[in-house]
């Protein structure tokens, strides 16, 4: 095997050329069917790729380029839905995938001028190739429009629906026409509202999580988190920043009482989205913050970062985080077992040999150490330790 070529692999993107695409998809999209295999009817939920990978990605996954990469989509738009809506959902988009085909085509046997046979192979030629980078990736909003804009187009084109022959005599009335246009009115005020508000608590939440002056960073995430109180990310955000300032509170009482605020945040965030393995970051470099002033949230640190490595078992970076934590409280046995496995899993990752390695020496435990040493010189030939 070549060691040298794979060690390149489980450094940054950056100090790598980087696995070969196919390769990294293959692997996603082996986790994306685990998923639906666990959830055959209905799948894990809406959008919720990025956190149900995590507990069924395959190990292999860590010996490529992108390996600490957050997934929050399968690139490849059929697996997407068949993972987190399950069979049922992935049905209903292949329905809404050939219902259209099926009548273009028929159309195009059918006799009909010439401009309108242009039109109706454009329609289908887009709804292929559309269908065909979806298979590679997955659709954004600009060119998901065509999904629903083409069919639209040539329905209006081939005229197979007429207006007139539809039971919608009611919308004759006055009332019934003042009422529609006004309910119009008012949904469009309300989502437009609601658009401008998600907006202003995306810009607030990115001010707030980029500024460098704790106290205001605070004040932002604030009102972000209040404009959009059920984004569970904004709310832990909130909970870190207030951990900082508690931190750097000179005043005990009031120390105390931003530890008490940051903790009603980031358990809020957790309750919303447990499975948020990115919610559950936030709250374990909280923890670590409060527990280098105070030892007995030492525990505490280990058990958040127990719970992350239960959500992600095969994710390299998020079992050394457990690891460094069992080290951080003193469980150095538990740490080096934890090491062990992280090295199995990645025979690549020089940062989990490393701390290995020092975890050996400190345990005095020189039969490991000699064996790990060893290991660490056939894969990385070039480093001193």
């Amino acid at each position: 095997m070549n060691f040298a070529a794979i060690r390149a692999e489980g450094e940054t993107q950056l100090a790598a050329a980087g696995s070969e695409t196919g390769r990294i998809r293959l692997i996603v999209w082996k986790g994306g069917w685990e998923i639906f295999k666990d959830s055959p009817v209905f799948g894990s939920g809406l959008e919720t790729f990025a956190f149900s990978y995590y507990l069924f990605r395959p190990t292999e996954h860590n010996l490529t380029s992108e390996w600490d990469f957050l997934y929050n989509k399968a690139h490849n738009e059929f697996v997407n839905y068949l993972s987190t809506t399950g069979g049922l959902g992935i049905l209903t988009y292949l329905i809404l995938i050939i219902t259209p085909a099926v009548l273009v085509i028929t159309y195009l046997n059918q006799k009909h001028g010439y401009l309108q046979k242009i039109l109706t192979v454009l329609v289908l030629a887009g709804l292929a190739g559309y269908h065909a980078q979806n298979f590679f990736g997955f659709s954004v909003v600009p060119i998901a429009l065509i999904f629903y804009l083409l069919p639209a187009f040539f329905f209006v084109d081939s005229q197979l629906t007429k207006v007139s022959d539809l039971p919608l005599r009611f919308l004759r009335s006055k009332k019934v026409l003042i009422a529609a246009k006004t309910g119009i009115a008012i949904i469009g005020i309300l989502l437009m509202v609601g658009v401008i508000s998600m907006w202003l608590a995306d810009f607030y939440y990115t001010q707030g999580t980029s500024g460098s002056n704790d106290l205001e960073n605070y004040n932002e995430l604030k009102l972000a988190s209040t404009l959009r109180p059920d984004e569970p990310i904004y709310k832990a955000a909130l909970g870190l920043t207030t951990m900082s300032l508690a931190i750097h509170e000179t005043n005990e009482q009031k120390k105390q009482e931003k530890i008490t605020e940051s903790f009603s945040y980031l358990n809020t965030a957790i309750a919303t989205s447990p499975a948020n393995i990115s919610v559950w970051r936030h709250r374990l470099q909280a923890l670590y913050e409060l527990a280098t002033e105070k030892n007995e949230y030492k525990l505490q640190v280990v058990k958040t970062a127990k719970i992350m490595s239960e959500l992600a078992p095969t994710e390299a970076q998020i079992q050394y985080n457990l690891a460094s934590m069992q080290v951080f409280a003193g469980d150095l046995t538990s740490a080096q077992e934890r090491l062990e496995k992280i090295v199995n899993l990645k025979f690549n990752y020089k940062g989990a040999w490393e701390l290995l390695l020092q975890v050996d020496y400190q345990l005095g435990d020189k039969k490991s150490q000699d064996k790990h040493l060893q290991k660490f010189k056939e894969y990385f030939p070039d480093e001193d330790f």
